[in-house]
């Protein structure tokens, strides 16, 4: 992985991470529970666009031959 798309994966784990925060403090007077789950889903959604960027458009998928065996197939 390149500085660079490491770089912007922990820009996309702390953003989403402030997105859920900011998120969080319009319902923390109804419920702090709330409060709390709206930072877990922001750091969810920092998390997966994180995996996104650092997949780097390389995907791997994976064949199972009818002996059970799992064989790579690069794209």
């Amino acid at each position: 992985m390149s500085d660079k798309k490491h770089f912007m994966s922990k820009w996309a784990v702390g953003g989403g991470l402030l997105a859920g925060l900011g998120i969080g403090f319009f319902f923390l007077e109804k419920s702090a529970l709330v409060f709390v789950g709206c930072i877990f889903v922001g750091l969810g959604f920092g998390l997966l666009v994180a995996a996104v960027i650092s997949s780097n458009g390389k995907r791997q998928s994976v064949s199972f031959a009818a002996n059970g065996k799992c064989q790579e197939v690069g794209t």
